[in-house]
């Protein structure tokens, strides 16, 4: 993680330039980190209501080159 800053710290760092939809993942794993930990991207786009490629640009978007990444935050 960039200078030890938790996950919480990069996606609020990074949420204004967030897409919309960028956005309701950035919601949803604030409001389930243990979700998005114990799931697949898929999974976690179906219950934020977008897609999986939604949850991956939303890694990139934050900094992470994979989503296992965000799983291990």
């Amino acid at each position: 993680m960039e200078n030890n800053s938790t996950f919480k710290e990069r996606i609020e760092k990074h949420y204004a330039s967030l897409s919309k939809k960028q956005q309701k993942v950035a919601d949803f794993v604030l409001k389930h980190p243990t979700y998005v930990g114990t799931h697949s991207a898929a999974e976690v786009g179906e219950l934020a209501g977008t897609r999986e490629t939604t949850v991956i640009r939303f890694c990139y978007a934050i900094g992470l080159s994979v989503y296992a990444q965000l799983q291990k935050e």
